[in-house]
């Protein structure tokens, strides 16, 4: 993929480096090259993360005897403890970035804020609860480059509004939403809405739905 150099000498990797800008790229390409056969059929990737369906029960297993398969013979590795129903954040992800103290400059808070939006798809309310520790920073960077290490020169002292928003931040991702595949014995619930401020989509779906209960419950 690339070389560099570095004091006279021509570096070569022979493995993919993680957080090289076109790594992600790489694998993407590799994986669906892999699992050409079965891609789109039976199978979505997206990088390092992938999907086995199938109609009925009887098609999956045959389905995934040919994944397994072919995950045999181009040496990829899986882990079953990443393995299940939906998509749940790791649970010790969560704890250490709830155990981050109020930042005291603004390379912690970008590096809180950046670590968290991994995760926002499963924080409820994430654009409006991080916003004021997102508008802190923007005053804090104004004018400066955006890099982690001028960042990191930069004091600030968060107000309380801002205590209060990075309390909420954790409390939030505490409870965060596991997400789940569409299921078609489920009923779907489309929430929209939208203002000068944003706008946002939540679909949900619901197992035996009852007309009679109100929405919330």
């Amino acid at each position: 993929m690339l070389s560099f150099l570095l004091n006279g000498w021509v570096y070569t990797p022979d493995r993919v480096m993680q957080g090289h800008v076109d790594s992600a790229l790489y694998v993407q390409a590799t994986s669906e090259e892999c699992y050409a056969s079965v891609l789109l059929k039976h199978l979505l990737v997206w990088i390092d993360d992938i999907l086995v369906y199938a109609k009925d029960p009887e098609d999956y297993i045959q389905v995934l005897r040919e994944f397994f398969g072919l995950v045999d013979r181009y040496g990829f590795k899986l882990s079953p403890s990443k393995t299940g129903d939906g998509v749940r954040q790791d649970p010790a992800r969560i704890e250490q970035l709830c155990a981050i103290p109020y930042p005291t400059n603004a390379g912690d808070l970008q590096q809180f804020i950046c670590a968290v939006n991994w995760i926002r798809e499963s924080i409820t309310e994430y654009a409006m609860t991080v916003e004021p520790l997102q508008q802190a920073l923007n005053t804090a960077l104004e004018g400066k480059a955006k890099k982690k290490w001028i960042a990191s020169g930069i004091k600030i002292e968060l107000t309380q509004k801002e205590k209060a928003a990075f309390d909420a931040v954790k409390s939030k991702m505490r409870t965060a939403v596991d997400l789940s595949h569409p299921r078609a014995d489920a009923t779907l619930c489309l929430f929209t809405d939208a203002s000068d401020q944003g706008w946002s989509i939540i679909v949900t779906q619901v197992d035996k739905f009852d007309d009679e209960l109100p929405i919330q419950e």
